[in-house]
């Protein structure tokens, strides 16, 4: 792309600090309502600032979340959180709470976010793995129209649970997970919806927490 042709090692921190600037004003553009695919290539821009920044800081880009929440604007800080993450995880704990508040509007992106989050904490938010479980299964089955055994659900509740699967795919890597709710969380999904892809998901799912006990030996190498 033409922004590509700026984007290079040679930037001075007043130079990123432009740029930054010009990307973030970008979701002022139309109410902040575009794909999430925008999003994340927007974000993937910034991710390339940030890590050119001597002193790259997650402090401002969670709070433009947290001051401007929309799908997009969550969508873009939590990929955000997943490349630049782990340098700043001390930050973390601040767009998780914002996150964990957040209702089924703003469910899929938030699931997202959370997933990026602890994937980059390297364990430091293993205090949040309860309260990000309980987020998941909230959005998922206190909605009384998901709760309906169906074939037919419709293209954003398809995105939402497939979401909280991935984000437990992610959490059940977290030393003493507590295996045997996921467990139960995937036989819930697959007994109360009756959608042949989701299925497929769910198995994976269901893998996973067979490999529960690996993880940590997996990460400490």
């Amino acid at each position: 792309s033409l922004l590509d042709d700026f984007l290079n090692e040679t930037l001075s921190e007043d130079q990123i600090e432009s740029i930054e600037t010009v990307l973030f004003s970008l979701f002022s553009v139309n109410k902040s309502e575009f794909s999430a695919q925008c999003s994340l290539y927007i974000a993937s821009k910034i991710v390339y600032l940030y890590k050119l920044k001597k002193n790259p800081q997650l402090f401002d880009v969670i709070n433009f979340a947290i001051t401007n929440p929309s799908t997009s604007t969550i969508f873009c800080v939590g990929y955000i959180c997943k490349y630049i993450g782990s340098k700043s995880k001390t930050q973390l704990p601040h767009f998780v709470d914002f996150l964990l508040k957040q209702k089924i509007e703003l469910g899929i992106a938030s699931l997202y976010a959370l997933r990026c989050c602890f994937k980059a904490s390297c364990g430091s938010l293993e205090s949040y793995l309860h309260p990000a479980f309980d987020y998941a299964k909230k959005l998922v089955f206190s909605n009384a129209n998901l709760l309906l055994v169906n074939t037919n659900l419709d293209p954003f509740h398809q995105s939402l649970i497939n979401m909280s699967i991935k984000l437990v795919n992610e959490l059940v890597k977290i030393e003493n997970a507590p295996v045997s709710e996921f467990l139960d969380f995937a036989k819930q999904l697959y007994s109360s919806f009756k959608y042949p892809l989701l299925h497929d998901d769910i198995a994976n799912l269901v893998a996973r927490c067979a490999c529960a006990p690996l993880y940590p030996k997996i990460s400490t190498k």
